[in-house]
């Protein structure tokens, strides 16, 4: 997905404060050729630099 330059992360660390700030997601879906948007909260689990 494009993501233009002004809204890149410059840091790993930026992107994980940003996550937790705003634990929410949003899924789009299409039912009978109609856009559907979900919005859904999710939790961020950091182990050894990874996320679960």
């Amino acid at each position: 997905m494009y993501v233009p330059k002004h809204f890149q992360f410059e840091e790993y660390t930026e992107q994980i404060t940003f996550m937790k700030q705003y634990s929410f997601a949003t899924i789009v879906s299409i039912k009978d050729n109609i856009p559907i948007a979900t919005q859904l909260p999710f939790q961020i689990k950091e182990h050894a630099d990874k996320l679960f």
